[in-house]
Parts: C-alpha cells; sequence; structure tokens
C-alpha cells in the first residue's frame, strides 16, 4: 500500500518547482491531488500527469494573495475531492528589488502572497480538516536573519 493511498492533498503553488514535484509524489504515493497557482495552463499540465498516474486530480486557479480566490479554491477543491488531508502551502513570489528603488507595492505584493496568503489558506481550511490531517509550510531560507550572504530582494526577505 502507498503511503499517501486514499488521502486527498492540496498544494498551493504547484504549477512549477517545489509546489509542482509535491504534487506529482504525492500522486506517485497514492493521494488525490488538488493543484493550486494563478496559471491554468501549466495546472493542467501538472493535473494531466496526476491522472496518469491513478488517482484524481483538480485544478484550482487561485492567487493566494486574494482572499476571494482563496475561498473559491477551498470550495473547488473540496466538491472535488472531498475533505482535505494534507495541505502544502508552497506559494510565493520573488519580485526583484534594490533598496534604493524598493516600492512599497513590490513589498506589500509580497506580503500578501508569501506571508498572509498561506495563513488564510489555512485558517480557512482549518473548519473542514478532519482530525490527524497534516499541514506543512514550505519556506526559503533567504528572509533568515543568521544567513543573509545572498543580499537584496528586500521585499522578499521581510515576507
Amino acid at each position: 500500500m502507498k503511503r499517501l493511498e486514499g488521502k486527498n492533498v492540496l498544494v498551493t503553488g504547484a504549477s512549477s518547482g517545489i509546489g509542482r514535484a509535491v504534487a506529482l509524489a504525492c500522486a506517485k504515493e497514492g493521494a488525490n491531488v488538488a493543484v493550486c497557482a494563478r496559471r491554468a495552463d501549466r495546472l493542467e499540465e501538472v493535473a494531466t500527469q496526476i491522472r496518469e498516474l491513478g488517482v484524481k486530480a483538480a485544478i484550482c486557479v487561485a492567487d493566494v494573495g486574494v482572499e476571494a480566490e482563496i475561498l473559491a479554491a477551498l470550495s473547488s477543491a473540496q466538491e472535488a475531492l472531498g475533505p482535505i488531508d494534507v495541505l502544502v502551502n508552497n506559494a510565493g513570489i520573488l519580485l526583484p528589488d534594490e533598496l534604493e528603488s524598493l516600492d512599497l507595492d513590490t513589498v506589500t505584493q509580497q506580503m500578501e502572497v508569501n506571508a498572509l496568503g498561506p495563513l488564510r489558506v489555512t485558517q480557512h481550511l482549518l473548519g473542514n480538516l478532519e482530525k490527524g490531517s497534516k499541514v506543512a509550510l514550505v519556506t526559503s531560507r533567504m528572509g533568515s536573519i543568521a544567513d543573509n550572504g545572498s543580499g537584496r530582494m528586500y521585499g522578499y526577505r521581510m515576507s
């Protein structure tokens, strides 16, 4: 038996990179997977790969920085798969910036997606999570106080 067989997983930021890899890994372990991100075309590709593994896939197009889109995505995911057993908050954005020209809109957008997005997704899903459900947060070391050798990207580091 596969480790996630029969479980329903929601992965944000699933259209590329780590999120896509996590979504596919969960599907390989037998999970049904709801993939959530802003790019429908990329999500369709991931969902096709998931279905080819013999499990269900649901597409939830949403920007986790927009609360109404989060609510719609969560509703869609649960309608398609049933209760969510595992939530992987992976969505994030990095907008290049320099301290001299740092724009508050850039910082705000990154805070909405990188910091508040996972909080909102988790809060809205909490009431529907079954006992024993798991929530994971994917983060970056770039914002670390101890390891800040990569420089710049101030808005991202704050988020």
